[in-house]
């Protein structure tokens, strides 16, 4: 049972879950304080005086944010999950997106400020980014890290038994992703904007490859068409879904990688579309597809059928992994099962395509597919970064072969 104190009057407010602040009794208390530019204390830790602050999650909802992600709150706390606000001068790497994400209008800021990988935190702060893929790359990557810190919830890196999330469980992180502020100033969500802009927003798995080669273009007059099956959306899992139209100008130039090194990456992809629905037709704006790994009711993005033949093969012997799918704040884990080094954002120097806890030890791994030896001399300054950066002897660090990965020899090649 865990609680939240009226920050004036002291008004005690109890939950058992997090799911709770959206029965009646507490959104009548959180609407009251929205409405009075009020906050709450944490009960986890009276002494701290832990901040949480309502926003309007949607039209009908009121949600609760903590004040700093920084706060440490009890373990298993509810607002352990809660998002937190942007702190104005913070540098705390908050991309500000705007309704043109979803407009096939995306913009960007080219040459932002980097962050020190040491922590500097004068040389990060909040940059803009309208580009439909990026965004979708960083809220599918943060919902992958907090499905899988909660699917092993109270356990460490250390411990055996780790378990990589169901592909419901990252998509329904998603789902509730989509309901945040996270737009606009962190004042609307992605949700609330595109029910404004009349758009929907759905993504899935699909086995069509939703590409168009330069080689066969369709004509300025012709559109794709494209039935969508079981898939999910800012309202939760759909079973049956709409019949799209993909203009030839979006399908010849779709978001998202499924080429290397010239060739093709086959289906299945992990997609995203923005479309706007009409009475005859739903035309697509924003179209996005990578290829994936499925295994063991999972999904991981992958950047090459080497790799992805890889993936498979630890995935079947039950290595519990992450993929930065882009750079992605590894603190969402917890000390538990992050407790090593990252910048002032919560990342690491550079984006390794598996993070593998195994035995008790976290393996960081750099799958190669390439004999390249700029690339291979590439690869070998990440790795040497990486190892300099972390210095700790429970994470190792190395370039394998992905072809090195089979079920005879996967725990030689990672060890």
């Amino acid at each position: 049972m865990w609680n939240y104190v009226d920050s004036v009057g002291g008004g005690k407010h109890s939950l058992s879950k997090r799911g709770d602040l959206g029965n009646d009794v507490h959104q009548s208390v959180l609407r009251t304080a929205l409405r009075a530019r009020g906050f709450f204390f944490c009960g986890c830790r009276p002494e701290r005086k832990l901040k949480l602050i309502p926003y309007r999650l949607s039209e009908k909802l009121v949600g609760l944010r903590r004040f700093r992600i920084s706060d440490r709150h009890a373990e298993g706390c509810f607002a352990e999950q809660l998002d937190p606000i942007s702190e104005p001068g913070v540098a705390d790497g908050t991309v500000d997106y705007t309704d043109n994400i979803f407009l096939g209008k995306g913009v960007h800021d080219q040459n932002p400020p980097k962050g020190n990988a040491g922590g500097d935190a004068n040389k990060t702060r909040s940059r803009r980014w309208e580009d439909f893929t990026h965004f979708f790359q960083a809220q599918f990557t943060k919902a992958s890290l907090e499905a899988f810190s909660t699917a092993n919830v109270g356990r460490s890196y250390r411990d055996s038994g780790l378990v990589n999330p169901t592909l419901g469980q990252i998509f329904g992180r998603l789902v509730a992703i989509m309901g945040l502020p996270i737009m606009h100033n962190r004042s609307a969500s992605p949700s609330s904007r595109l029910g404004s802009l009349g758009l929907k927003l759905l993504w899935g798995l699909t086995a069509q490859q939703l590409a168009l080669e330069s080689d066969n273009p369709l004509d300025a007059d012709e559109v794709l068409e494209y039935q969508v099956d079981q898939h999910w959306d800012y309202q939760g899992f759909q079973r049956i879904g709409p019949l799209l139209e993909i203009p030839g100008d979006v399908l010849s130039s779709p978001h998202g990688k499924v080429k290397a090194m010239g060739y093709l990456i086959l289906p299945p992809y992990l997609f995203a579309t923005v479309f706007k629905p009409g009475k005859d037709t739903n035309q697509v704006i924003e179209l996005y597809r990578i290829p994936i790994a499925l295994a063991g009711g999972t999904i991981f993005p992958v950047e090459s059928e080497a790799e992805r033949s890889a993936i498979t093969v630890l995935f079947k012997a039950g290595v519990s992994m992450i993929k930065l799918h882009v750079q992605g704040d590894l603190r969402l884990l917890g000390n538990g099962l992050w407790p090593f080094r990252t910048n002032d954002i919560g990342r690491i120097p550079s984006r390794p395509d598996v993070i593998a806890f195994v035995s008790g030890q976290v393996r960081i791994l750099y799958l190669t597919d390439s004999v390249n030896p700029a690339y291979l001399a590439k690869v070998a300054e990440s790795v040497s970064e990486m190892k300099a950066f972390l210095a700790s002897p429970d994470v190792f660090v190395k370039a394998v072969a992905a072809d090195a990965i089979t079920p005879e020899t996967w725990r030689e090649a990672i060890g």
